[in-house]
């Protein structure tokens, strides 16, 4: 996929953490991100939701997504921005 693993590194997370929150493998994550495998319609909605971007800017279809205000899914995401920021 595209931009899969441009997003997963803007939220700080490797492979393993984004396999984990999809119930999918390290060597499915980087098939994807490789292109050697296409996911399912409904595992690209999933991320694109997850991401807080559109479909086609997953795909590459769109040139920009404004993915520095991603609005956080639940409390362990509010944590972990908040905690990025500080860092920065």
């Amino acid at each position: 996929m595209f931009r899969l693993k441009e997003l997963r590194e803007s939220r700080g997370l490797n492979q393993a953490e984004l396999g984990k929150r999809f119930g999918l493998s390290i060597s499915t994550i980087s098939m994807y991100e490789s292109g050697k495998r296409e996911p399912s319609f409904e595992t690209v909605v999933k991320f694109a939701n997850f991401f807080g971007v559109s479909i086609d800017y997953l795909l590459g279809q769109e040139k920009s997504s404004d993915i520095d205000k991603i609005v956080p899914k639940d409390d362990e995401e509010r944590e972990f921005i908040r905690d990025s920021s500080s860092v920065a």
